[in-house]
């Protein structure tokens, strides 16, 4: 049985089977500002419970979701209320219920953000003032799409278990992960709960055992090679967005100043792009981000290819 995820920029709720994990923290709050209400419906105009509304913060410049108990779940006639300390907001309506019942062949929702987007930048904000009381009115929810395939190893053919296939939107020239399935035993995946829109899949070994794609077979960051697919109705199931994932390479090293490591610097890697016959951004890390103040830095799960690499603006690799 695959799993499926909903990702955002720092909040991400795992969901395996009937099991809902909480994995990583949303941001810090502060004290009680006002309160926002509003209600869930369908198509039909009935109210829908069990529908989880995240509201987000912008953190550093991006908008951050709030899984540290501001998050609400809809009653069952669709109503919620939220108790927001004094900021700026955008809202993320997730039908978490649905997501673990698609697994059981039930109906299930599509995430959107208020007030009807795919995603966050597309989203309106609503001010919280203290003692403030706001109304977003009546959030209408789809039927949720699906996207589904298998991930195989390049050389054999084996199923791969535990790679995360993760739907991208198109929006302003990006392709921001917004929800993702994981492969089972059989190398199966399924992405559920996604509102009509254009998309791309990426597949990713956290493991770095396997090297990062996009569909169908380009390098991560070939975004303009990478196959798009439209979602152009509720409901709609896209299948055999499959992969075979070759073994990663990894590139390391250290990076020492006169005599000592140096800790922190930034090391970009770019690839050649054969089509356009010039090099272009492809990953980028820093040098002991792993705590261990010795210098040393890995790029990991890297296809085969041809790489530069550049450290604090001066290139040190040849091609």
């Amino acid at each position: 049985m695959s799993q499926h995820r909903i990702r955002g920029w720092f909040g991400i709720l795992a969901i395996a089977a009937l099991a809902v994990a909480f994995l990583y923290p949303g941001v810090a709050h502060a004290a009680v500002g006002g309160t926002v209400t509003g209600t869930v419906v369908d198509g039909a105009d009935a109210g829908i419970g069990g529908i989880t509304v995240v509201p987000l913060s912008m953190v550093d410049g991006r908008w951050v979701e709030h899984w540290d108990g501001l998050q609400v779940v809809t009653a069952a006639d669709g109503s919620y209320e939220l108790t927001l300390p004094v900021g700026d907001y955008r809202f993320r309506f997730i039908d978490t219920q649905g997501l673990v019942t698609a697994t059981l062949g039930e109906r299930y929702y599509a995430y959107t953000y208020y007030p009807n987007a795919n995603w966050v930048d597309a989203g309106t904000t609503q001010v919280v003032e203290l003692d403030g009381s706001y109304s977003l009115g009546e959030t209408v929810l789809v039927e949720g799409a699906t996207i589904s395939g298998t991930v195989t190893a390049d050389a054999g053919g084996a199923p791969l278990s535990g790679i995360h296939a993760v739907a991208g939107v198109q929006f302003s020239g990006g392709w921001p992960g917004v929800l993702e399935g994981i492969t089972d035993s059989n190398g199966e995946y399924t992405i559920v709960g996604l509102p009509p829109g254009t998309y791309q899949v990426h597949f990713d070994d956290l493991n770095h055992a396997y090297a990062s794609e996009r569909y169908n077979d380009q390098f991560t960051y070939r975004l303009d090679l990478a196959e798009q697919f439209v979602i152009d109705g509720p409901g709609t199931s896209v299948s055999g967005i499959d992969a075979a994932l070759s073994a990663a390479c990894s590139i390391s090293g250290t990076i020492t100043g006169s005599t000592t490591p140096l800790n922190g610097a930034r090391v970009w890697l770019a690839a050649w792009n054969d089509s356009g016959q010039y090099w272009m951004w492809a990953e980028q890390t820093t040098s002991a981000n792993d705590g261990s103040a010795d210098g040393r830095y890995t790029l990991s799960g890297l296809r085969a290819g041809t790489y530069r690499l550049m450290v604090e603006g001066r290139w040190v690799v040849g091609e």
